[in-house]
């Protein structure tokens, strides 16, 4: 049996998505006293994370050397945590509790037998439709549960209930999807869960945060 670990590569996240891991690992890691941090692990995450979402803040309405610069921050940022997820899995490789402190995502948290619950996709990240209206959902490829396809849950952050069951509900045959008939400028909670039969619990990932284009 494979030893719980944590991912250590994060090259193919969105803008948001590795964002989203380093903020996560940074709350997670920050005053957790199961990891002991000798070197600058640590530090050099938050340092990667700030000037990756500084940068990054810039491009929406900068040049293609703002573009430029970003994506070289964003290299300097995975590679930040590649070196703390391999330094976490070498502390405490094999004991799931203690890696599930430390915000870092599980590498083999593989799905559940046929018939019990299924995990919380992965991944789920939004970003900006092409039109003002819509936003782009996604979330990790996992093996046995692409073809189960999934629910994504979506609400108005100004007005959204504290119950997911009562968001605005979206569905997809495989990984990904367009929601349209959004407001532009506006900044929605979204969360997701693998499909299942009437009747079936549903477990919903982690709620995130995607915003529409300004009109």
């Amino acid at each position: 049996m494979k030893k719980t670990k944590v991912l250590t590569g994060y090259t193919g996240e969105s803008d948001l998505g590795v964002t989203q891991i380093a903020d996560a690992i940074i709350a997670g890691c920050t005053s957790n006293l199961k990891f002991t941090f000798t070197h600058s692990e640590l530090i050099d995450l938050v340092a990667g994370r700030d000037d990756y979402t500084q940068k990054l803040a810039l491009v929406p309405t900068g040049t293609h050397a703002d573009v430029t610069n970003k994506d070289d921050a964003k290299v300097v940022l995975i590679n930040a945590l590649r070196v703390i997820c391999k330094e976490i899995n070498r502390q405490h490789e094999g004991d799931t509790a203690i890696l599930e402190t430390c915000g870092a995502p599980l590498a083999n948290a593989g799905p559940q037998p046929k018939g019990g619950d299924y995990p919380s996709p992965e991944g789920l990240d939004a970003e900006a439709g092409s039109k003002t209206t819509e936003l782009d959902v996604k979330t990790n490829r996992q093996a046995g549960l692409n073809d189960h396809g999934i629910i994504v849950a979506i609400s108005d952050a100004a007005t959204a209930p504290d119950d997911v069951l009562l968001w605005r509900k979206e569905s997809a045959t495989g990984h990904k999807l367009t929601i349209g008939g959004l407001k532009p400028a506006t900044k929605y909670l979204l969360a997701c869960a693998y499909q299942r039969k009437a009747g079936e619990k549903l477990i919903w990932s982690k709620t995130i945060i995607g915003y529409t284009k300004l009109g």
